[in-house]
């Protein structure tokens, strides 16, 4: 009997040891995972973190000083020019929708950095839509003159909407100055507001060049390159981008549909106050 106890507690103990071993296996071989899990999204996101890095340095080095430097040569112009000349008003014309441009682009930098590296506070309220939008389209229509595009627009004043303010003048921004950038002399932009309860669709419509099928894949993404205008306005690459961001984070969206050589239609929606 007694060697029997024996057996049987070296077995139990044999059993034990081996049911140890496995559970110890299995935890570690978790842990393995885990941890593998773990390095390859850190991987992923040193790679995101140093694409972001790469494509900022790309437009600060390349995409910023394209425009300042046309800024400058404008400026150079002006100094030797005899204010009496005819071209005198269109190089001025020039120059300031250059540098409105230039804003432009530097503010989508700012914003767009600050969003990657701090990330951005949204102040949503109740605001007037008229008022919010149309500073940023009597801008724009100073440009548009430039151009010889009308630029109209029709906003019910008693309109108000729940977002962030400056986040929906810099979407605006950036879908007007597309529109402009990218309509010939003489076209038209046409911005108008309805109502789809719960939220007011900002229409913003132009007969301008359109998109190939090729830009509209990857128009709100930052592997979208930026292009010239009809009038080689330079742009940056990450303005849709950003105004998606912008447009999601005060509850609404944006799309679009386009032509290629008839023009473009982008839809804002925010949500009613």
């Amino acid at each position: 009997m007694g060697r029997e106890y024996q057996f049987g507690d070296l077995i139990s103990t044999y059993l034990i040891s081996v049911m140890t071993i496995l559970i110890g296996l299995r935890y570690i071989k978790k842990n393995y995972y885990i941890s593998q899990s773990l390095l390859e999204t850190k991987a992923a996101d040193l790679e995101r973190i140093n694409s972001t890095k790469n494509k900022l340095f790309t437009i600060v080095s390349h995409d910023m000083r394209a425009p300042l430097a046309t800024v400058r040569s404008y400026l150079e112009i002006l100094s030797h020019l005899d204010p009496t000349k005819e071209n005198w008003k269109e190089i001025q014309s020039d120059l300031i929708e250059m540098t409105q441009n230039t804003d432009n682009m530097l503010s989508n930098i700012l914003m767009w950095s600050t969003s990657q590296m701090e990330g951005i506070s949204i102040n949503k309220k109740p605001v007037h839509l008229a008022d919010t939008l149309i500073p940023v389209i009597r801008v724009f229509q100073s440009i548009a003159h430039a151009k010889q595009i009308a630029l109209n627009f029709e906003i019910d004043p008693g309109l108000r909407v729940l977002a962030d303010e400056n986040m929906l003048q810099l979407v605006i921004r950036n879908i007007l100055s597309n529109a402009v950038k990218f309509t010939r002399n003489g076209g038209n932009i046409q911005l108008k507001v309805d109502s789809d309860y719960p939220n007011y669709v900002i229409k913003i419509s132009d007969n301008g060049i359109g998109m190939t099928d090729h830009i509209k894949e990857s128009i709100f993404s930052l592997k979208a390159e930026s292009s010239f205008g009809t009038k080689n306005e330079k742009g940056v690459g990450l303005g849709l981008n950003l105004s998606k961001e912008f447009a999601e984070m005060q509850g609404g969206r944006i799309w679009f549909n386009s032509t290629q050589g008839k023009g473009s239609t982008f839809y804002i929606s925010i949500p009613i106050a």
